[in-house]
């Protein structure tokens, strides 16, 4: 029987986690492949950002967008390496030095961000028109805090923006990173008609992937295991990965999925308001900087 593989955040000690979960009614390789092309930040998570906050009348929120000057993609012995150069950095950066990964075949590695350690989304296909997607983080345990018990790891659900009686999606459940995911994710279709599709440069990275994706299905069709397979206690060590931190200075019109419906960082907000010194804390966690016109540079 093939071992669950030891990647870091899996089995990292001294932590705490949560666990969030949505039903995506679309197949998984739709959020994968999104996982490579990083350039949808600049149009999803900015430019439509910008829209939302249009919308609900929140000038104060949008964002400037930064564009991207090189992206890069590097296979490794876990998948695809992620690299980025956004104007005005260059490839002395950790965006590009060290990247963020995806992690073959369903997984991306969502890399420190405020206070969270870093989190894995996790897209596992139910069957060909619904993905059960986990959003998986880690967090420093708090000053106080008592040892995390597995049994005790919170589990939230992750709501799917959907169509109101008007047949329109309310502007806010599309104000975050996350719902903008969904929503692109499944408007596809349940099963994206690649026929039509027209790939250009900046999709490099989604080539790469169904390359990986091929010859990794070779190899079983010749008995072989595909990458990511481990059996051997020996070699299935701690598998870390030291992904970047990330540059983006995130408003209130981005709060981070994880954020806004774990219990546990909403037991932390709530313990913000009684304890200055946790308040000050939880502030860059959670809040993120409410500064106007974020920048927009940096998303899974």
């Amino acid at each position: 029987m093939p071992l669950l593989p030891a990647f870091d955040l899996l089995v990292m000690q001294d932590v705490v986690r949560d666990a969030g979960y949505v039903e995506l009614p679309c197949n998984w390789l739709q959020a994968q492949e999104n996982t490579l092309d990083p350039i949808h930040v600049e149009w999803l998570h900015c430019h439509f950002t910008n829209y939302v906050m249009e919308k609900m009348d929140r000038p104060d929120m949008m964002r400037r967008r930064i564009p991207h000057a090189k992206i890069g993609f590097d296979v490794f012995p876990y998948g695809v390496i992620k690299r980025r150069v956004l104007e005005g950095a260059s490839e002395e950066d950790d965006a590009w030095t060290v990247g963020h990964y995806a992690l073959f075949p369903n997984y991306l590695r969502v890399g420190s961000e405020g206070n969270r350690i870093g989190g894995f989304q996790i897209r596992v296909p139910m069957d060909d028109t619904h993905t059960a997607h986990w959003y998986y983080n880690c967090y420093p345990v708090k000053p106080g805090e008592a040892q995390q018990r597995p049994e005790d790891i919170p589990m939230f659900r992750v709501p799917v923006p959907a169509p109101n009686e008007e047949g329109y999606i309310p502007w806010e459940t599309l104000d975050s990173a996350g719902g903008q995911d969904i929503v692109a994710w499944y408007t596809q279709g349940p099963v994206a008609d690649r026929t039509i599709e027209n790939l250009g440069r900046s999709d490099r990275g989604i080539i790469l992937w169904r390359r990986l994706l091929e010859e990794n299905i070779r190899k079983i069709e010749h008995g072989l295991d595909p990458m990511n397979v481990f059996r051997d206690p020996a070699t299935n060590v701690y598998h870390e990965f030291a992904t970047e931190r990330s540059r983006i200075q995130q408003s209130n019109a981005s709060i981070d999925t994880s954020v806004r419906y774990s219990p546990l960082q909403a037991a932390r907000r709530e313990a913000a308001k009684s304890s200055p010194r946790v308040a000050l804390l939880i502030k860059d966690e959670d809040v993120r900087g409410l500064a106007p016109m974020a920048e927009c540079v940096e998303s899974p």
